[in-house]
Formats: C-alpha cells, structure tokens, sequence
C-alpha cells in the first residue's frame, strides 16, 4: 500500500520549509508526496489575482520537484482548492487518504500566536496525523533534538522511537507533574483513622482536615515518581531503538511548563499524542494538542495513528 504525505502549498515562504521538512520525511518513510495549492479568495479575490497565484504556485512546485527528484521522492499531481480552505482542504484530504498532512505555520513570538488562518482547524479536524512546520526551523527538515510530550491519553512510544531513529535525533520524554491538582491542602476523613464521636481526639467520618507536612511530601513524591515512570517508558522504548534518550519530569502545567522548556532548549520538534473529541468540544474549546501547538516555538507533530 503507497504511503502518502499531503503537502499544504499556498506560495508563502512558511510553504517553501514545510516543503523541504515533507521530502526529508517522504525519504525516509519510502512515501510519495501530493501537493495541493491552496488559493484563498479571501486573498486573491479577482480574477488577475487568482491566475497570478496559480503562476507563483507552479514556480514554486517546480522549485520542489527538482529537490525532491534528487532525493529519489516521487512528487503526485497538484490538486488545487480555490475557495473556503479549511473546507475544500478536507475534501481533498479524504480523497487523497494521507498519513500526514504537512503544512508551514508562522514562527511563534507571543503566546496564543504562530498558527496561518487554517491550521489550527485542519489539526483538529482531520483523521490523520499532522506536522506544523515552524518558518523559522531553517534546518532543511533535519530533526536533530526531539521532544515529546507525555501528559497525553495515548501512547506514543514506539512512533517517537521509530521517528527519532530514521533522523539519528536524540530524544527528551517530559512529563508534567501539575502539583496544585494532584495534592490538595485539606483531605477527607475515611475509615479506620475516624472516631466514634465527637468526643474523642480522632476526627469524624467524612470530615475534612488539614493534610500534613509530612503527608504532603510524600505525596509530591509520589506523583514525581509516577511522573519519571511514564518519561522513562517513553525514553526506555527510544533506547531500545538505539536513540540517546533522556526522561525528565517538570511541576507544573503542561501547558505552562513545556513551552518554557521549548524555549530553554534547543529542540526542532514536538511529538504528542491527539486524542480524538467531539465536534461540538473542538468548535468550542478547541483541543489540548491545539493549544499547546500554538504556545511552542518549535515544529509539532500530532500524532493520531501510526504512519
């Protein structure tokens, strides 16, 4: 069965790196690639326009083929979607059946920013895993230093390990311990510590009451314990492959944490798992993977099912 990579082009530059980041990774999973031009009339909105844009998409999709000939990649005939893009996007997406779709975004320089006007919807929306490629990431699609983010539902262990050893990347699992939801300040009274009544020193049955220094400590111990058990899961799967690994855990929220450790170390990519959600939750609070996506200097890569 041919594996096939969807390529997001719409002439901007973000398109020309995601270009070269999609034939890095079409060499080394043996797949082909299917550009689809992406002309919004939002923009292009008149007739010259949009001929204009056809021109500067067949230019740059010659650019792409010769580089991708050279690197032994099969580039498939463009499909062109002219008009709503999230919509027509997903058409094609479903005729096409890719396990990746690949599309630039905007360089992150603020939180809450970094996403074109699509590819937020497109991470939430289609069935297959996504790569958001960073404008900035000037490396020609080499992974060197990889991230992954283990506060997810699913597994990711074996992509991330299979992915880290087809680039030769090293690998840092991280889990985050959020300490304010995991220990809590007062506790509930259960059986056997609760008295018979009132009058005795032992507290009552479903009484709330402090929690102790000492009990919170173990505590916070405990849940970084569970933390370093799930990163070293993730890490142990990475050295079975042959890929240098390291496991850590950070207290916080994974929201809060793992960008600042994006922006601490130089990493060129992001793997997390995306678990699926209903419509009605995706249109209102987006998804966690999409939120995070967007807070991250660094390229991401969603994973929904295994290339």
């Amino acid at each position: 069965m041919t594996t096939r990579f969807q390529l997001l082009l719409d002439g901007s530059k973000y398109a020309d790196v995601a270009a070269m980041h999609a034939i890095q990774l079409a060499n080394r999973y043996d797949a082909k690639i299917v550009p689809t031009e992406v002309i919004d009339t939002r923009w292009f909105n008149t007739p010259n326009a949009i001929e204009n844009a056809k021109i500067i998409l067949k230019q740059s999709l010659e650019r792409i083929d010769i580089v991708a000939s050279d690197m032994g990649v099969v580039i498939e005939d463009a499909r062109t979607v002219i008009a709503n893009p999230t919509k027509d996007i997903l058409k094609e997406t479903n005729s096409i059946k890719p396990s990746v779709l690949i599309t630039g975004v905007k360089g992150n320089t603020a939180p809450g920013l970094g996403f074109n006007g699509f590819a937020g919807k497109l991470l939430n929306l289609t069935k297959c895993n996504v790569l958001l490629v960073r404008d900035w990431m000037a490396n020609n699609g080499k992974y060197n230093n990889i991230l992954v983010s283990t506060n997810s539902i699913g597994d990711v262990s074996n992509f991330a390990a299979g992915f880290a050893e087809k680039y030769n990347a090293s690998l840092t699992a991280c889990h985050c311990v959020d300490m304010e939801q995991s220990m809590s300040e007062e506790r509930i009274v259960y059986l056997p510590e609760a008295g018979s009544s009132r009058n005795g020193d032992r507290p009552m049955l479903g009484e709330r009451v402090k929690t102790s220094p000492t009990l919170l400590h173990r505590m916070k111990q405990r849940s970084i314990e569970r933390g370093y058990a799930v990163a070293n899961s993730v890490a142990d799967v990475a050295r079975e492959h042959g890929v240098e690994a390291t496991a850590m855990v950070r207290t916080g929220k994974t929201f809060s944490e793992i960008p600042k450790l994006t922006a601490e170390q130089p990493f060129d990519l992001m793997i997390m798992e995306q678990k699926h959600r209903n419509a009605i939750s995706r249109l209102i609070q987006g998804t966690p993977a999409e939120q995070l996506a967007r807070l991250v200097p660094c390229s991401v890569f969603a994973v929904k099912k295994t290339v």
